[in-house]
């Protein structure tokens, strides 16, 4: 009787209790470190938090920018600039943000409603910078009044006391812009004889005060602004500073970071070449640079050397395998040779829209033609094909096939050292796939072309007049996403004869199969079928919001999705493969549940349900006190009738309950694994 109170208790709990999913490797997971956000425009630190400002607001992290998140209230702002006072305070496109408790939340002030370059505080003093000359509060950003500085567009200030120093632009022929100075906490401003420069930063060491410029480095003053000297570092643009004991560093346009140890006469280069560097923070031997495009980066050697934060963000063009290296394209080429854990940059400079493998050698496909690897991504070197933009990529043995925007298909017969146009010359080709000796180009509005031998010449199927944005192979299967809400082609007859599945008229961007399983990335995330694409059902469960999928690929018993600036999120292939497959193409006339079969079981059983229309549809285990532990199903399913397995290896024998709800329905089986 004991024994059946307890069931009757833990089955009342399951019926009435709202429970949090926690099993996170039942769901998509974000790949962060390493691919990281938009233009970071600045960066500060206090006590232990790192403030990131960015063109889509300001991060937090707590631990030292292993990780971030976006603080509240300021979402799709552009943050300029971060400055201390009397308060934490976020210069922004559309005025001043004030925090309260460290940056976790922002609030707006009573400022007037226009972009602000540049900030700076000190006590209840705050000072913002904008297209019209400067703004000051004098009681921590309740009110503002305008300056008689007010006809400068003014980037940057630093404050030594009772001195303001503020940065404006310049114009040509004319002293009317530079360095201007205040001794009244920013009442009156006069022009020093820095007067013929625009001046995108400043820093304040004593009297020693440092202006960076947009394009003649860095201009020095000895005696708080009296007189300036040009430093060595004179022929790039500097945008930030940052200092830590007696190194002061700056951060460049497109030369990364500069570290002078002599109070700013001299320069050299530590870091980052390459990358454009807006903001700077140092504490200790940790500085920390905001990049344009490239997210933060952490040096904790004082610059000597650097590794990127996870702060994530990207448009990820394609990916591709090799052995254990997964390969991304996006404003840069990246690998990860840990299954997606952390990436390292392959290529800077050039965004890479496709990508193919060959062993250990691996060909991108860029705005300048194709790149080519021959040691997994770790250096590249440009081919005699480097002039076209290649949207596609394909290789089989030493021929490599790379497909142009107008160009058609470039054919290689060893390997990417020599290059030859195919006489499919004149379209815009988006895909290439190859399967035995075909080769199959997906083409803008004219469908999918066939060779049959290796590029030498090419025919249009019967799949004419559509545009192709992805193509995959499996067996004698082969698959062609289109856009226009078309979904996607399936042909078992080499092009003769397509099959159309509109997957919910979703645009298929990518496609990635294996057997009988297709994956495919749409307009609202992934779809699954398991088999050959007759039916499909949607997966997107663990996304933090529904992405659109613009790459897929499956390696290392992982499915890789690259998303639009959500960059790449990965989830285990048997767990959505074997998660939920939709048995019937009959429309149920009812809601129903079946018992699990078999019953008793060890270690898999099915549970089979109907619904008859779409509904948001909840399939969880609980164990006998009650707790769930496993979620099978948790999405948005079409009308159909549907199985969904729970493997009970890592369980022990006992009673166990699922719960399956779809919309206003629920029902509750119990179930015995015995072992």
């Amino acid at each position: 009787m004991k024994r059946l109170s307890l069931q009757i208790i833990a089955l009342a709990f399951i019926l009435n209790s709202t429970i949090l999913i926690n099993n996170c490797m039942s769901q998509w997971i974000q790949t962060n470190n390493g691919i990281l956000c938009g233009a970071v425009q600045s960066v500060a630190i206090i006590t232990n938090n790192i403030l990131v400002g960015t063109n889509n607001g300001i991060y937090r992290s707590v631990n030292n920018g292993s990780s971030y998140f976006l603080t509240a209230n300021s979402t799709n702002l552009d943050i300029r600039a971060i400055a201390f006072g009397s308060s934490i305070f976020a210069a922004t496109n559309m005025g001043v943000l004030i925090s309260l408790d460290l940056g976790a939340s922002w609030f707006g002030t009573p400022f007037p409603g226009i972009n602000v370059y540049g900030l700076a505080a000190s006590g209840n003093n705050v000072f913002a910078g904008t297209p019209n000359g400067i703004y000051r509060s004098t009681d921590n950003s309740s009110t503002w009044t305008q300056t008689n500085l007010n006809n400068q567009s003014t980037y940057a200030f630093a404050i030594n006391g009772n001195n303001v120093f503020a940065g404006t632009t310049h114009t040509t022929g004319l002293n009317n812009g530079g360095v201007f100075r205040s001794i009244n906490n920013g009442a009156n401003w006069l022009l020093t004889s820095l007067n013929n420069q625009d001046v995108r930063s400043l820093f304040v060491n004593g009297n020693n005060v440092y202006a960076g410029t947009s394009g003649n480095g860095i201009f020095f003053s000895n005696d708080n602004g009296t007189s300036w000297s040009q430093s060595t570092l004179n022929n790039v643009g500097v945008f930030s500073f940052a200092m830590s004991g007696s190194n002061l560093y700056a951060g460049t346009i497109n030369g990364g970071v500069y570290i002078s140890t002599d109070n700013g006469y001299s320069w050299s280069q530590i870091g980052l070449n390459g990358l454009t560097v807006y903001g700077l923070a140092a504490s200790g031997s940790n500085v920390y640079a905001g990049t344009w495009y490239r997210g933060v980066y952490i040096s904790t050697n004082s610059g000597s050397s650097w590794f990127q934060t996870a702060l994530s963000s990207k448009y990820i063009y394609s990916l591709a395998f090799s052995g254990n290296n997964v390969y991304a394209g996006s404003d840069y080429g990246y690998r990860s040779s840990n299954s997606g854990t952390s990436w390292l940059t392959a290529l800077y400079y050039r965004p890479f829209f496709s990508y193919a493998a060959n062993g250990s050698t691996v060909f991108g496909g860029t705005d300048s033609g194709v790149f080519r690897s021959t040691n997994n991504g770790a250096n590249w070197i440009k081919t005699s094909l480097n002039n076209k933009y290649v949207r596609s990529l394909a290789v089989s043995g030493n021929n490599v096939f790379a497909g142009t925007d107008v160009s058609g298909v470039f054919l290689s017969p060893d390997n990417g050292t020599s290059w030859n146009q195919t006489t499919l010359n004149n379209k815009y080709v988006r895909s290439l796939v190859i399967s035995g000796s075909n080769v199959y180009a997906g083409t803008d509005s004219n469908g999918v072309y066939i060779s049959t031998n290796n590029g030498t010449s090419w025919s249009q199927t019967s799949l004419n007049n559509k545009t192709i944005l992805s193509l995959s192979a499996s067996n004698s299967y082969i698959y062609a996403g289109s856009n226009n809400n078309n979904g996607i082609f399936i042909t078992t007859n080499n092009g003769s004869s397509w099959t159309q599945k509109t997957i919910n008229n979703n645009n298929v961007y990518a496609i990635a199969s294996s057997v009988n399983n297709v994956v495919v990335g749409t307009d609202s995330g992934v779809y699954i079928s398991t088999n050959y694409g007759t039916n499909w059902v949607q997966n997107n469960l663990g996304f933090t919001k529904t992405p659109q999928i613009f790459s897929l690929i499956i390696t290392n018993n992982f499915v890789f999705a690259g998303t639009y600036n959500q960059t790449i999120w990965k989830r285990p292939i048997q767990q959505i493969l074997v998660g939920i497959q939709n048995i019937s193409t009959e429309i149920p006339s009812k809601f129903s549940v079946s018992q699990n079969y078999p019953n008793p079981f060890n270690p898999t059983t099915n549970i089979k349900f109907a619904i008859p229309k779409s509904s948001e549809v909840k399939v969880a285990v609980y164990d006998i006190s009650g707790k769930e532990i496993e979620v099978l199903v948790n999405e948005t399913l079409q009308a159909g009738t549907y199985q969904t397995d729970w493997n009970a290896s890592n369980y022990s024998s006992g009673v166990y309950f699922a719960r399956i709800q779809a919309g206003g329905f629920q029902k509750v089986i119990k179930m015995t694994v015995l072992k």
